[in-house]
């Protein structure tokens, strides 16, 4: 139970800050002309960057996954082609040996 609440304390933390950091936004947003202190302004500033950040990580990873899924499509119709190709060659083996075979009946 210790270890769990040690564990949680520092997210805690982070949340508050969070929470803080959208407070003070909004109210920015409804007054303009209020200031911060540095603190506040430091507060404000990593969560805008945190905001960032987690926009580009959202943006790179569905990148990603729409690479993946094009390369995945990609496999697929060029395992298909070589599946078609196979099955052709083969077919078309069979036909050569069924015309020797009626070629050279021994």
């Amino acid at each position: 139970l210790i270890k769990q609440k040690a564990a949680e304390e520092p997210l805690q933390k982070k949340r508050e800050k969070r929470g803080r950091a959208k407070l003070l936004i909004k109210q920015k947003a409804a007054d303009p002309s209020m200031e911060f202190d540095a603190d506040e302004q430091i507060l404000i500033h990593q969560y805008e960057e945190q905001l960032r950040k987690d926009k580009e990580k959202r943006k790179r990873a569905k990148l990603l996954k729409e690479r993946t899924e094009e390369k995945r499509l990609y496999d697929s119709k060029l395992n298909k082609e070589k599946q078609l190709r196979k099955k052709k060659e083969k077919r078309d083996r069979a036909k050569l040996l069924i015309q020797q075979k009626e070629a050279n009946p021994s």
